[in-house]
C-alpha cells in the first residue's frame, strides 16, 4: 500500500515537473523571441508585429490548462503568475508601439518640413499615440515593481529588475516626447508669431556652453511657416570698446562679467556652461543692438548644423566654385576653411557664416531627409551639439525633460562635468584628444572619488597662425601651444582633498554655481605633449546610496570617458552598463549622458538568500 502511494506521489511529482518544464520553457521561449523582435524593431519596424505575435502565443500558453495547474505549485506558481502579470501589462505597450509606428511612418512618408513650412497636423497626430504609449509604459513599470517579490527565483528577479530600469527610462522619455509634441504647435506659431535667435557656435575654440559665437540670425515662425532672417558675423553687432552691458542672471554676472560675457564683446557671451543663462544674455544683447526681441534661442555647433542639414544637400562655398556636403561640413568649418582662406579673413568669415545659413535654408526648404535624420538629430541633441531654449517657463520645463535645453541644474548626487574655455584665442581645440576618468570607492556613508582630465595636444605642423596660435597681447606665441582653462564641477557638498596638475600641487580656483563647485586651473600643453589634472574628493552619501550623472561638453571631437565604480559588498549597481555584477568599468566615447546608481541590494526572499550565498562563497578567506 505504501509502495503504491509512493509511486502515485512520484508520478504526480513527475507530471507536475513535466508540466512546469513544458509551460515555463514554452512561455520563456516566446517571451524571449518577443523581446528580440522588439530590439530588432529599431532597425526593422515591421518586427513590432512579430513581437506582438510571440507575446500572444506566450499569453495563450499562460491561459492553458497545464499552466493553470502549474500556478498552484508552490514557488513555481508564484513565478509563473509574476510572468503572466508582466506579460499582460506588456501587451498594451506593444499595441501602442504598433500604432505609434504607423504615425511615424506616415510622418516620414510625408514631409515634416517642406517648402518653408512645418506640418503641424502631422506633429499633432503623434501626440495621442505618444500619450497612450507613455501611459502604458507607466502601467508596465508599476507592474514590474509590484511583481518583484521574495518568491521570485534569482534569474527571474534579475530579468524583471533589468526590465524595470529600461521601462522606467522609456516611460520618462516617451512622456517628455508626448508633452513636447503637445506644445509644438504653440512653439511653432500656431497661437501667435514667434521669433527665435539662431546662434552658430564654433567649438574649435571652446567656451563653457560649447564654442564661440561665429554667426547670429533669426528664425520667424507663423502658424508653422518658417522664415529665416539675415545672419550677421558677431563682430558686426559689436560697437567695440567700451563694450555695452546688459542685465544678466546673478550667477552669470558674478562668475563671468570679468570676461565681459554680459557685454557686446560677443566672443565671450558663451563662457557660462548654463545654456539658458547664455540664451537670455544673448537675446538681450541682440535686442539692444538690433531692436529685435526673441522668444527663445537655438544653439548649433558645426556637428549640430550637419545633423540638421538634408543628407543630399550640397552647400556652395561663398566666393568659390567649391561645394561641401553634409558629412564634410564639420571638418571644413573646424579647420579646412582656416587653411583654405588663411590670407583673407573677411572671405573666411563670409564662408563660415554663409555655410551655416545655407544649411538652415536647405532644411527649411527641403526638410530633414527621412527616418535616419531623426536619429541624427537625437544624437546631436544628446551630445549637446543642438540646444533649444524657450523663454516660456512651461515650454522650458518640457524642453529640459526632453534633454534639449542644456540647463545647468543642481546635482542629484555625484557628477562628471568638465568644461574648457580656450584662453589662447586659437582654434586648437579640434586637435586635442581628451580623456576623462572617474573612479570611486563607495562606502555606505561616503564615497571617495577622483576625476582625472587628460589633454593631449596633437596639432599637426604647418597650420595657419589663426589655428595654431595668434600673437597674444602682442607677445610671441609658441606654435601649437594649447592654453585651456579647465573646470571640473563637483557637488557643493563634496570635500576637496587634492588638486594636482601633472603630479604637482598648483594654484587652483574654486567657484560655486547652482549647487556645484567648479575647480578651475589653467592647463598649458605644448604641441605633441599631454597634461593631466586630478581632483580627489569625498562625498557624503544619504539613505538613497550613490548616484552619478556624467554630462559631456559639446566638443569638435568627442572625449573618451572611463568610469570605475567599486561599491561595498551587498550593494547593486544599475544604469548605463551591461555587466554590473560587482563593479562598473565603463570605457566609451563620451557622446551623451551616462547615469549610474549604487545602493543596497533590495532583493529579499529566495533571490536575496541566493545573493547572500553567492557573496559568502566569493568572499576571500584571507
Amino acid at each position: 500500500m505504501r509502495r503504491r502511494i509512493f509511486l502515485v506521489g512520484l508520478l504526480f511529482v513527475l507530471v507536475v515537473a513535466g508540466l512546469s518544464a513544458y509551460v515555463t520553457l514554452s512561455v520563456a521561449t516566446e517571451l524571449r523571441a518577443s523581446r528580440l523582435a522588439l530590439t530588432g524593431a529599431v532597425e526593422n519596424p515591421a518586427r513590432i508585429t512579430e513581437a506582438r505575435e510571440h507575446l500572444e502565443r506566450a499569453l495563450a500558453r499562460l491561459d492553458s490548462t497545464p499552466a493553470e495547474i502549474v500556478k498552484w505549485v508552490p514557488v513555481v506558481g508564484q513565478n509563473l503568475r509574476a510572468v503572466e502579470a508582466v506579460a499582460r501589462a506588456a501587451a498594451p505597450v506593444v499595441d501602442n508601439g504598433i500604432e505609434l509606428r504607423k504615425q511615424v511612418d506616415a510622418l516620414e512618408g510625408g514631409a515634416l518640413i517642406s517648402d518653408g513650412r512645418v506640418n503641424l497636423n502631422a506633429i499633432e497626430a503623434l501626440t495621442q499615440p505618444l500619450d497612450d504609449q507613455a501611459t502604458s509604459l507607466v502601467d508596465l513599470r508599476d507592474e514590474l515593481r509590484v511583481q518583484r517579490s521574495g518568491w521570485l527565483l534569482p534569474p527571474l528577479w534579475d530579468e524583471l529588475d533589468e526590465a524595470l530600469q529600461e521601462v522606467t527610462s522609456l516611460a520618462d522619455s516617451t512622456r517628455a516626447a508626448a508633452d513636447l509634441a503637445g506644445m509644438s504647435g504653440t512653439m511653432l506659431g500656431a497661437e501667435g508669431d514667434r521669433t527665435y535667435l539662431v546662434v552658430l557656435l564654433n567649438n574649435a575654440e571652446l567656451r563653457g556652453a560649447g564654442g564661440i559665437p561665429s554667426g547670429i540670425g533669426t528664425l520667424r515662425v507663423r502658424d508653422g511657416n518658417l522664415e529665416l532672417g539675415r545672419f550677421s558675423y558677431f563682430d558686426e553687432l559689436s560697437g567695440g570698446p567700451p563694450y555695452q552691458r546688459v542685465q544678466a542672471p546673478a550667477d552669470f554676472t558674478r562668475r563671468f562679467a570679468q570676461y565681459k560675457a554680459d557685454t557686446d564683446l560677443w566672443v565671450n557671451t558663451t563662457f557660462s556652461p548654463d545654456v539658458p543663462d547664455v540664451a537670455l544674455v544673448t537675446s538681450r544683447l541682440y535686442e539692444m543692438n538690433t531692436g529685435v526681441a526673441a522668444d527663445g534661442v537655438i544653439f548649433a555647433d558645426p556637428r549640430g548644423v550637419a545633423a540638421l542639414t538634408p543628407p543630399d544637400a550640397t552647400l556652395t562655398v561663398p566666393g568659390t566654385d567649391e561645394s561641401v556636403g553634409r558629412d564634410a561640413l564639420p571638418e571644413y568649418v573646424y579647420w579646412r576653411a582656416y587653411e583654405r582662406f588663411a590670407g583673407d579673413n573677411e572671405l573666411r568669415r563670409d564662408v563660415l557664416l554663409g555655410l551655416g545659413e545655407q544649411a538652415f535654408r536647405a532644411t527649411i526648404e527641403d526638410g530633414l531627409g527621412g527616418a535616419d535624420a531623426f536619429g541624427d538629430l537625437g544624437a546631436a541633441a544628446a551630445g549637446e551639439h543642438l540646444r533649444f531654449v524657450s523663454f516660456d517657463s512651461q515650454e522650458a520645463s518640457t524642453l529640459a525633460a526632453a534633454g534639449t535645453l542644456g540647463d545647468f541644474a543642481e546635482p542629484q548626487g555625484d557628477t562628471v562635468f568638465v568644461t574648457v574655455d580656450n584662453f589662447g584665442g586659437d582654434k586648437l581645440d579640434y586637435w586635442v584628444d581628451r580623456t576623462i576618468e572617474h573612479n570611486c570607492d563607495i562606502e555606505p556613508d561616503q564615497a571617495t572619488c577622483e576625476t582625472i582630465v587628460t589633454l593631449e595636444n596633437n596639432v599637426r605642423d604647418g597650420l595657419p597662425a589663426y589655428i595654431a596660435g595668434l600673437p597674444y597681447h602682442f607677445k610671441r606665441v609658441e606654435y601649437g601651444l594649447l592654453r585651456s582653462f579647465v573646470e571640473i564641477y563637483k557637488p557643493a557638498s563634496a570635500n576637496i582633498l587634492t588638486v594636482r596638475l601633472d603630479g604637482e600641487d598648483e594654484r587652483w580656483f574654486k567657484d560655486g554655481e547652482e549647487g556645484n563647485d567648479a575647480i578651475g586651473i589653467e592647463m598649458r600643453v605644448p604641441q605633441g605633449e599631454r597634461s593631466r589634472l586630478r581632483v580627489v574628493y569625498e562625498l557624503p552619501l544619504g539613505d538613497g546610496g550613490y548616484r552619478l550623472t556624467a554630462t559631456p561638453q559639446p566638443l569638435a571631437r568627442d572625449a573618451r570617458l572611463k568610469i570605475d565604480l567599486e561599491p561595498p559588498s551587498g550593494w547593486v549597481l544599475q544604469g548605463d552598463a551591461e555587466d554590473l555584477a560587482s563593479g562598473f568599468d565603463h570605457v566609451d566615447t563620451f557622446e551623451g549622458n551616462v547615469e549610474m546608481t549604487a545602493r543596497r541590494d533590495p532583493r529579499g526572499g529566495l533571490s536575496g538568500l541566493w545573493a547572500r550565498l553567492k557573496r559568502f562563497w566569493n568572499e576571500p578567506v584571507f
